[in-house]
């Protein structure tokens, strides 16, 4: 192409940099909703945790339907309580009902013992954490280099 300089002007790189830096701010945000999540997830996909038994007290379908209740392990020790069941939908428990899980270590939930079906969605996310943290990266070198260049 005529007249096209890989350096750019000056606000070129300045917008590269605004980018940069917004890629990156999206990555944390995104990072900080998947990351807590990610050992506890494998572990539960390994089928790696303490067994025991969650009943269900209520369900609340606020931003999608999870059932809460408490988790008490094979093993004994002090329960869980507060905690949702991955994987239970509106239709899967009533209140009261008993059915396995595992603990994993997660904050705030226990999983099914077959592991948790939200595995993929996770993987997904932490590719896309890493895909934007690097094109932030890119576009910070590349405007940092063109301010360099033209300033």
């Amino acid at each position: 192409m005529t007249g096209y300089s890989s350096a750019g002007t000056r606000s070129t790189a300045a917008v590269r940099l605004l980018l940069g830096l917004l890629f990156l701010g999206v990555a944390v945000l995104v990072g900080s909703f998947v990351g807590p999540d990610i050992a506890p997830t494998i572990r539960a996909v390994r089928g790696d945790g303490r067994p025991g038994a969650f009943t269900a007290e209520r369900l609340d379908c606020t931003k999608r339907c999870l059932w809460y209740g408490e988790f008490r392990a094979d093993a004994g020790g002090r329960p869980r309580t507060g905690v949702w069941i991955e994987g239970a939908g509106r239709g899967d428990l009533a209140v009261g009902a008993t059915v396995r899980a595992m603990d994993t270590g997660a904050r705030q939930n226990v999983y099914p013992p077959d592991g948790s079906p939200h595995w993929p969605g996770l993987i997904g996310g932490s590719l896309l954490t890493l895909a934007t943290a690097t094109a932030g990266g890119h576009l910070i070198l590349r405007g940092a280099r063109g301010l360099r260049r033209v300033g």
